[in-house]
């Protein structure tokens, strides 16, 4: 989130949000008026997979920082997907063939 990641402290989100530019641009009206709210409506979302990271050490090759991989768990992400209803009706499990040219 925009507001989040710039260091915001929650009193500088509140002020933003009572801004009448803010309340201008949203379609609707927002479901918070405070960070604190804002805070309390993200917790309640449902989490996904867990991200995760894994620092990669190579042999003979010096980096001037780590690498790091990050990652999701495949079956973490499998359950996620196949637990929410809302992809329910967009799977397809029967294998098909695209042809791109009519050869």
């Amino acid at each position: 989130m925009v507001l989040n990641s710039n260091n915001l402290n929650q009193g500088q989100i509140t002020q933003f949000l009572k801004l009448s530019w803010v309340k201008s641009q949203a379609q609707k009206a927002l479901a918070y008026t405070s960070a604190q709210q804002m805070f309390t409506f993200m917790d309640a979302l449902p989490k996904g997979p867990k991200w995760r990271c894994t620092t990669i050490h190579t042999e003979g090759y010096i980096t001037a920082h780590p690498v790091h991989l990050i990652w999701h768990d495949t079956l973490e992400v499998m359950h996620h997907i196949f637990s929410n209803p809302g992809f329910t009706n967009d799977m397809e499990f029967d294998p098909y063939e695209i042809k791109v040219n009519r050869e």
